[in-house]
């Protein structure tokens, strides 16, 4: 079995690099926010370092699978492919993947409702980046302020977004994607219409493929909260047809009731409770809903009965 920085044998010395340059491309495909690259490489990548015993590279591209499944809305199978990763890399002293698979857990795990199992992963997150600190602090400040929108704590997501504060210059790559997105919705849920819209604007400017369908809907929701009716219709059509194009689906309910929201407020009350129904059931289906995640922030509307 390889392990990080074993050198192959002659035999192997080829699969072993074709194994490590998928991983890479896995990893590229995730920062561009590109999914159907992702399982691509990562697919490839995970059989054949599973094949020839390289436990580096198959976390890596295990790791990627698990952000893919997540935006994908398979958030179950993700939960499970995250930890089963942070328990075999921590088990291999490969802490550095670890608490980042833990936080991936986090983030599905909120997405799913789940705010105590969410925030159970993200404390573990950010007791295993303490050893690290930097981008990886960061990152365990965002997971636990989505664990808190999860649960609807408004003043815990705050604390979490002051903290990662603290370590955003250091924060690249994919990572600095989802917390300028994270940023959105916790001014959001603060009721801070001017942090959130800048913190959207800056994230869409910023973020390519998936990360652009929340950086999108996030921002809708804040036009929906100004009263900017136009803009967030504009912003959640783009995201719907964004994921869609990409087969990410996680955020469907979410666009799907902003836009219910927009027809409640033209007088389509009839569409609205469709737009509602529909977002409650998606189709393709995202396992245990997003749906879930959303109602706990602050600004969420709530829809006509009939």
């Amino acid at each position: 079995m390889l392990r990080r920085g074993d050198r192959p044998g002659p035999g192997q010395a080829d699969r072993w690099r074709l194994s490590q340059i998928l991983a890479l491309q896995a990893m590229g495909a995730h920062t561009a926010g590109d999914p159907l690259g992702v399982r691509a490489a990562a697919e490839g990548g995970r059989d054949l370092a599973d094949a020839i015993g390289d436990r580096f590279n198959s976390r890596v591209c295990r790791f990627s699978l698990g952000s893919a499944q997540t935006f994908s809305g398979d958030l179950a199978g993700a939960v499970t492919q995250f930890g089963e990763v942070a328990a075999e890399a921590h088990a291999a002293h490969d802490e550095i993947w670890s608490v980042i698979s833990l936080g991936g857990q986090s983030i599905a795990l909120a997405r799913q409702g789940e705010a105590a199992a969410a925030r159970a992963a993200a404390e573990a997150t950010l007791k295993g980046a303490a050893e690290f600190g930097g981008r990886f602090a960061a990152l365990g400040h965002t997971v636990l302020g989505y664990a808190a929108l999860a649960a609807g704590d408004t003043a815990a997501a705050h604390q979490a977004r002051e903290a990662a504060n603290q370590h955003m210059t250091v924060v690249v790559g994919a990572q600095a994607a989802m917390r300028r997105v994270w940023s959105a919705e916790a001014a959001l849920a603060d009721g801070d219409l001017a942090v959130a819209r800048r913190c959207a604007d800056e994230a869409f400017s910023t973020t390519t493929g998936w990360y652009s369908a929340p950086a999108l809907t996030v921002r809708a929701r804040v036009a929906i909260a100004a009263g900017e009716l136009q803009p967030a219709e504009r912003d959640a059509h783009d995201a719907l047809v964004l994921g869609a194009g990409i087969k990410a689906y996680l955020l469907v309910p979410d666009i799907l009731e902003c836009l219910a929201a927009l027809a409640d407020q033209a007088g389509g009350h009839r569409d609205a409770v469709r737009l509602c129904g529909a977002a409650q059931n998606p189709s393709p289906p995202v396992s245990r809903s997003s749906a879930n995640y959303a109602p706990k922030l602050a600004t969420r509307p709530r829809w006509p009965s009939a």
